[in-house]
């Protein structure tokens, strides 16, 4: 079993308290209850105001009862997936009471969907060690596509591995889980008996049922949908923030969950965070890996930046032969790509397509056709590498993989050490969460990470320069010449004096500036209070100072802009495979 860190054995404990928490004031509501309806108690909210002293944001399932719903706000590779097993068996233990019944997975993308029942449904895998010791070895994993019995669900802690798309329906009709199946009959009375569904509809009224005018009295479907309203379900919902729709939390609540657990490393102001985890926590467990040197590039062509993403990967590989030499561990670093086009029908125009980088990439002597891979909703070419192993297989030879937004938050490849970003700079997505995977890089190389921003207003380098000559933002470059007050820009030899990299204005006057000049272009303000107290000097490095602002929450005036950001090339000390976040025309990405 894996050895948890220091900071996952707090959140566990904060996880334990609240639930112990909740079932003494649930109990003392029963009590009240049975008295007196009207003397019943928000028990989720008291619990939360008794453990955290803070405002609780209530919710209700779909009976119109308390639901308890609490986030674990970890940052990316933290370990969110191990500690959401974690949490299953202390949720099964303090506040169900029972070893056994339904936890209903929800997760966003079919990656992260095939990722993460792979890896429950893998005997030997810690998630599923972890949830076989929680059952004493009576688990079962299901899809969404598997009928399971009311015996089954007595006799087995059931996984449910959902995709949101599948769970948020938009109509009633249109997906097959609200639809009468058949296959969960032994949930429901026989349809003879009328009695026995009208007695079921007065237990949990929001079931589904058919037109009145087809039966003699209200008939309930046999659907999946149904089957998990009538079970109490536990729903742990992976990327939480993604569920923050109406459609999709009336869906999610409407399933009559005891509980949601929200796991999130961006949960937004809505959601009930319990447990904070700061970047700092994972940097002291050596979970992101520093420094990071930081070098600007001006060019705005988007081959060249491919060119740069090709050399820094062919020499992280000499790198890592020399380090497999010396270790006899074997990584072959692999380029991502990110690109703005990959329809069939959509190349030719002035966007990037994914087949102009493959047929660029070709050009390059020693690119040959197996080691490119493209991924996307209509073309997937890394399902080939499965029959060999896999991506980290010695037997496979993808060393570029091209995509547009296939691979999304959680995806877990620990080979991608570069990131090459070929898309507009007004985009807003987030290319972050596809490489801050590399934590889970073997410590051994020294994989390290730069995590600049959640948002392009957050954490950066290079800002859109206030004051500056009209030049440095028409042409979508600053000159290296250009030291207007306000503007950010550093030539990369002063970038090297200052540490690993420079970030941010170089004295906190220059700030005060440029906020001052924003303000009387209308922009927003921020105290000068605040300023003060966020401005560090470059010497600690960008990444040491993202992973602490991002970590505290606090939000730069704008080191780097939405309208502008040069081309960027992120790598580590020449000596050590590190990941690499390369882009054309300007960078975002997500805390760690």
């Amino acid at each position: 079993m894996i050895q948890l860190k220091e900071y996952q054995l707090e959140t566990l404990k904060a996880v334990r308290v609240y639930l112990e928490a909740l079932a003494e004031l649930r109990a003392k509501d029963a009590k009240a209850r049975a008295i007196d309806p009207e003397l019943g108690i928000d028990w989720p909210a008291k619990a939360w105001e008794k453990v955290k002293g803070a405002s609780y944001h209530p919710r209700r399932n779909g009976l119109r009862q308390p639901l308890p719903s609490f986030c674990l706000k970890i940052p990316t590779g933290g370990g969110k997936t191990l500690l959401a097993t974690k949490a299953i068996d202390l949720i099964n233990t303090h506040f169900r009471k029972s070893n056994r019944g339904l936890v209903l997975w929800i997760v966003p993308t079919t990656q992260i969907y095939n990722q993460t029942l792979g890896a429950l449904k893998d005997r030997d895998h810690p998630y599923r060690q972890t949830l076989d010791n929680a059952s004493g070895a009576r688990t079962l994993i299901l899809e969404r596509t598997q009928h399971f019995s009311p015996a089954d669900i007595a006799g087995n802690l059931c996984v449910l591995v959902l995709m949101l798309p599948a769970a948020a329906r938009q109509t009633k009709e249109t997906l097959r889980m609200f639809r009468d199946s058949g296959g969960f009959d032994a949930f429901f009375p026989s349809e003879e008996d009328y009695a026995g569904h009208s007695s079921r509809l007065n237990e949990v009224p929001n079931l589904d049922t058919f037109d009145t005018s087809e039966f003699a009295a209200r008939q309930i479907k046999t659907s999946l949908g149904n089957t998990l309203r009538t079970l109490s379900p536990l729903i742990i919902l992976d990327e939480g923030q993604k569920a923050y729709s109406q459609l999709a939390r009336e869906t999610i609540e409407g399933f009559n969950p005891c509980m949601i657990v929200e796991l999130s490393a961006t949960p937004p102001l809505g959601a009930n965070v319990l447990v904070d985890v700061k970047g700092t926590a994972l940097e002291r467990e050596g979970m992101i890996k520093l420094d990071l040197h930081v070098h600007n590039d001006t060019s705005v062509d988007w081959k060249k930046t491919l060119l740069h993403a090709a050399e820094r990967r062919d020499l992280l590989e000499e790198q890592a032969r020399e380090h497999e030499a010396q270790t006899g561990k074997y990584i072959r670093p692999i380029c991502l790509i990110q690109v703005e086009r990959t329809g069939k029908e959509q190349r030719g125009g002035k966007h990037i397509h994914a087949e102009d980088v493959r047929e660029y990439l070709h050009q390059r002597h020693g690119v040959t056709a197996d080691m490119v891979a493209i991924k996307t909703s209509e073309k997937d070419e890394l399902k080939e590498v499965d029959n060999v192993g896999g991506l980290l297989s010695r037997h496979t030879a993808i060393r570029y993989i091209i995509t547009k937004q296939a691979l999304q938050e959680g995806w877990d490849c620990p080979f991608v050490y570069v990131l090459a970003v070929l898309t507009n700079p007004g985009s807003r997505r987030s290319p972050g969460g596809k490489v801050s995977r590399c934590p889970v890089m073997p410590k051994t190389v020294n994989a390290q990470i730069g995590d600049v921003g959640d948002e392009a207003d957050e954490v950066g380098v290079a800002a859109d320069p206030a004051g500056a000559p009209a030049g440095c933002r028409s042409r979508g470059r600053v000159p290296q010449n250009c030291r207007s007050p306000g503007c950010c820009w550093m030539p990369q030899r002063e970038a090297q004096s200052c540490g690993s990299g420079f970030a941010g204005l170089e004295s906190v006057e220059l700030h005060l500036q440029r906020v001052a000049a924003q303000v009387e272009k209308g922009g927003h303000d921020i105290p000068a209070s605040d300023i003060r107290k966020r401005w560090t000097c470059p010497n600690p490095g960008l990444a040491s100072r993202a992973v602490r602002a991002i970590s505290s929450g606090l939000k730069y005036s704008a080191p780097i802009s939405r309208r502008y950001a040069p081309p960027m090339l992120l790598f580590p000390a020449p000596f050590t495979p590190a990941s690499t976040v390369i882009s054309a025309r300007g960078m975002q990405t997500q805390p760690p």
